[in-house]
């Protein structure tokens, strides 16, 4: 006898952000609580964007953003947004920030690790040299995330109240195939304090 699977049982799939993303995205971000928001937008609420921003979000300019989500199933044809993970690159340079966010009932438990794996493999695709991103020195949880993952923290240069997790990339070596995107992060990547 064959058991159907529930749809809340599925792993998150991990994608590029599309345009038909705009109403899961904003209520992904209606969902999540004051304190992941405040870490995340630097207040306890969704910031009042105009909705040319929010078309950003959904439509970034792959020459300099890209931007991933992770889904998940939640009803035959339906989805919801349980993650967000951006690069930004810097103009005339091979750098580029990250942001991430991740919904609360799914933290701590290694989507924040894939979303990161999917934006350095994004980061070497386009020959970057380094991620970064700046963090409110009391988020305890993302500073050891991001540190767990190989991260040098230092002081931010644009705001003294910040710390700057940064991550060196390293080319993938050839003939090399990637099962996880953990193990990109852990293998590929190269750490040098600045």
């Amino acid at each position: 006898m064959a058991t159907s699977r529930s749809y809340q049982a599925q792993a998150p799939f991990i994608r590029p952000v599309k345009t038909a993303d705009l109403e899961p995205l904003k209520d992904f971000l209606g969902k999540l609580s004051p304190g992941s928001l405040y870490f995340r937008f630097g207040r306890p609420c969704v910031p009042q964007w105009s909705d040319e921003k929010w078309a950003k979000l959904c439509q970034p300019d792959t020459r300099h953003s890209m931007g991933m989500v992770a889904t998940e199933v939640i009803a035959p044809g339906r989805y919801a947004i349980v993650g967000m993970a951006r690069l930004v690159a810097e103009a005339n340079s091979q750098r580029a920030e990250f942001s991430m966010v991740v919904a609360d009932h799914l933290q701590h438990q290694g989507l924040g690790t894939e979303l990161m794996g999917a934006l350095v493999n994004e980061a070497r695709c386009r020959g970057l040299i380094e991620i970064y991103g700046d963090v409110l020195p009391s988020n305890h949880a993302m500073i050891r995330f991001c540190q767990g993952l190989g991260m040098v923290r230092s002081a931010c240069p644009d705001d003294v109240r910040l710390y700057r997790m940064a991550l060196r990339i390293r080319p993938q070596s050839r003939g090399v195939s990637l099962s996880s995107a953990a193990q990109a992060l852990h293998r590929y990547t190269d750490v040098r304090a600045m």
